[in-house]
């Protein structure tokens, strides 16, 4: 469910970013996969069908996830973001170990763009969306 999500596996960044990290060997590392940035688009599919109380905050968290990626392929040298990404040693939102800084046309960040601007026709999602193309 969203509440297990969101108490066990999210974490803001000393810099602000919202992550959802990973959890390995019962210690939740500091490490966001791009595989997660679907996330953003859950979120926000689940404010649709969300009581009031509920939606404008996961639609927010939606949000915050999707910058969060947006970030990842922002701080590239490439503009494309990298298999996973860290948020420790003073850095954040990006890729630290060599075998992470690959791009494999992964659709998950694009589509939590598509279903950000779907439900808030916040232009800056569309934007985003032709920087990555």
């Amino acid at each position: 469910s969203f509440q297990a999500i969101e108490r066990h596996l999210i974490r803001k960044s000393n810099g602000g970013l919202t992550f959802i990290g990973e959890w390995k060997n019962g210690h939740l590392e500091r490490k966001m996969g791009h595989l997660a940035c679907f996330a953003g688009g859950m979120f926000a599919l689940g404010a649709d069908g969300s009581p009031d109380d509920k939606a404008g905050h996961y639609l927010q968290l939606g949000a915050e996830i999707a910058h969060t990626c947006h970030e990842s392929y922002d701080r590239t040298v490439l503009k494309l973001g990298p298999e996973a990404f860290k948020f420790d040693s003073g850095l954040e939102a990006v890729a630290v170990r060599q075998n992470e800084k690959y791009y494999i046309l992964r659709p998950e960040v694009i589509e939590t763009y598509w279903y950000m601007w779907r439900f808030t026709h916040d232009p800056k999602y569309r934007q985003w969306g032709w920087e990555a193309a």
